[in-house]
């Protein structure tokens, strides 16, 4: 998946294998394809509209699970997975803060409610007996 920024702007790309296809976009170009191989080069191009200067784009690469019938599995992808949906960048600078559990209890005390649940049973069974 390719996006363009702003997403107005004309792409193309082709991976290794492909010389004469132009899979080209405006703004946003949804290619799901098998690879040829174990390792694959894609080559981000401008046909037209390259006046301008350098486009700035997003790319996502999303490797199929294993097993899964590739063709099935670009069937079923929305499209919607665009890297502008994956959320913001982090900037550089950000500090992350680390999410902080309370310390464990001792043991003595996760039992005392079942000990004194057991208590409170052997007196009342010990009241009714009589």
């Amino acid at each position: 998946m390719v996006q363009t920024v702003p997403a107005t702007l004309d792409i193309c790309v082709r991976d290794s294998t492909q010389t004469e296809i132009d899979n080209c976009g405006s703004g946003t170009i949804n290619l799901c394809q098998e690879a040829s191989g174990d390792s694959v080069n894609f080559e981000f191009y401008c046909k037209t509209g390259c006046e301008a200067g350098d486009i700035n784009f997003w790319y996502r690469f999303t490797v199929s699970p294993e097993g899964e019938d590739p063709e099935e599995w670009c069937f079923d992808r929305t499209g919607t997975d665009f890297p502008n949906t994956l959320g913001n960048v982090i900037p550089p600078n950000h500090v992350n803060n680390p999410v902080t559990r309370p310390p464990p209890t001792s043991g003595l005390s996760r039992l005392l409610p079942a000990w004194s649940s057991l208590f409170l049973m052997l007196v009342i069974a010990f009241l009714f007996s009589q």
